[in-house]
Parts: structure tokens; sequence; C-alpha cells
């Protein structure tokens, strides 16, 4: 007997795909655009290397291994998309267009994709994270260790 595949929302595997995309890109992009401070080159790759372990790892329709719990993959959408429109600024490579530019435009993208992607899916062993809801927790009047 067959497990039934899971549906999932178009942008769920929109979102999947425009992390390995992006991830290859920020991995690529200091040589393809030859980027000339050392900062913007280093935070390319970290940024290219997180997206590419999310993207391969997380709870998303096309990732490989499922390791990575919702919770922590959207925490990891915000954080990357607000380093990114905020790391020329604050690293010091604001005055180079190019990895400005790609860095900020790839933060807008990475938030707004974060914020429309609906049906994330659910992590059944992960109580309380962003998936489940910590609301419904209280709404049913439960306690956790939290609450103590």
């Amino acid at each position: 007997m067959t497990r039934p595949r899971a549906r999932y929302s178009r942008t769920l595997h929109l979102h999947g795909i425009y992390e390995y995309v992006a991830g290859a890109a920020f991995v690529a992009a200091p040589w393809v655009f030859d980027y000339d401070h050392d900062a913007a080159r280093t935070l390319s790759l970290v940024v290219g290397i997180v997206l590419l372990v999310m993207a391969f790892g997380s709870h998303l329709p096309t990732s490989l291994v499922k390791a990575l719990p919702t919770a922590g993959h959207i925490a990891l959408d915000f954080t990357i998309a607000v380093v990114c429109v905020v790391a020329p600024f604050l690293f010091g490579f604001r005055h180079e267009d190019l990895p400005t530019w790609w860095f900020v435009v790839a933060g807008v993208v990475q938030l707004v994709l974060t914020f429309a992607t609906d049906d994330y899916p659910r992590d059944e062993h992960v109580v309380g994270s962003l998936a489940e809801g910590t609301s419904t927790h209280i709404e049913r009047g439960e306690h956790t260790s939290a609450d103590e």
C-alpha cells in the first residue's frame, strides 16, 4: 500500500526552486560579477551556502532530505532577507553598485516569497513551532513547560 502524495501549493514549489537558484547564484556571483569588496564576496558565499542547505534539507516538497523543521526554515528565510537588504550598508560595500543591488533585490524577493508562500508543511514533531502555531495550545487551555 502506498502513501498518498501530499499536495502542495504552487508558491511552496516556487519557494523551494527559488532557494536552489538563488543559492547557486549567490555562490557564483562573486566570480561572475567580480566583486571588489571582501565582505561582499564572503557574505555572498555564506548566504548562498545557507540557501542551498535550506533548499536541500527543509520540509519543502523540492527538498531532498527533510531535516530542517519548517519553523527553522521560516526563521532563516526572514533572517536571510533582512541580512541581504542591510548587508551593503552594514558591511560597507554600498558604494559597489552590482553587489548592492543584487543583495537588496534578492533580499526583497526572499521576503516577498516568504510572505507569499502558503501551505507550509506542518512539522508534527515540532511543538509550538510557527508551523503549528503556539496559540492553539493557549486556546485549548493546555499548559506547556514554558508556561511554568
